[in-house]
């Protein structure tokens, strides 16, 4: 993820449009920000890693994150800034494919993928979310791997109408992974 999340309009990244390129720190090409979220006594934050990334230069995006039973914690990406009047959204409708590269400290780390449209953005209960697990059968590990995710999983999202993404730690205990291209 030279933190960089991805829509695929066919399986090639040739035809890939770059949403998150976090070689220009927390904010995209559009003015979408990133930032982590919680509540005690979980804990989560994020920064740009220059020390692990998958090409020889540049940046990937860390996380590190302490989920308690109690609490939550995560960090969300927002495509165009949240504070845009009229507000901007990203239209993914020609795209079929979400995809970013993920590696973890320790391998076995896991979240929960949720996307958010216009529609949903004040109402939380109603977002689509899907588990990383279900895309990774042998879960994440200490390489780097591509993951690609189907929008149409995310059923009833409107993708002309795309606000952000939130990855939400699920997982009681420590974890750390980093996001990539």
């Amino acid at each position: 993820l030279q933190a960089t999340v991805r829509a695929l309009p066919t399986e090639t990244p040739a035809g890939a449009l770059l949403v998150w390129h976090f070689e220009q720190g927390v904010t995209n090409r559009w003015g979408g920000q990133y930032n982590t979220y919680m509540r005690a006594p979980s804990r989560a934050r994020s920064y740009l890693d220059p020390a692990v990334t998958r090409t020889p230069s540049g940046h990937s995006l860390r996380v590190t994150a302490h989920r308690d039973v109690e609490g939550f914690c995560g960090v969300w990406l927002e495509f165009h800034p949240s504070t845009a009047i009229p507000h901007t959204y990203l239209d993914a409708t020609a795209y079929r494919y979400l995809s970013f590269w993920i590696k973890g400290q320790k391998g076995g780390e896991d979240f929960d993928i949720e996307l958010t449209d216009e529609a949903t953005l004040n109402n939380e209960d109603a977002r689509p979310r899907r588990p990383l697990h279900a895309y990774l059968p042998q879960g994440v590990t200490t390489e780097w791997q591509e993951v690609h995710i189907p929008l149409a999983d995310f059923r009833g999202l409107k993708r002309s109408r795309l606000v952000r993404m939130t990855l939400n730690i699920t997982t009681p205990g420590d974890t750390r992974f980093y996001l990539d291209d």
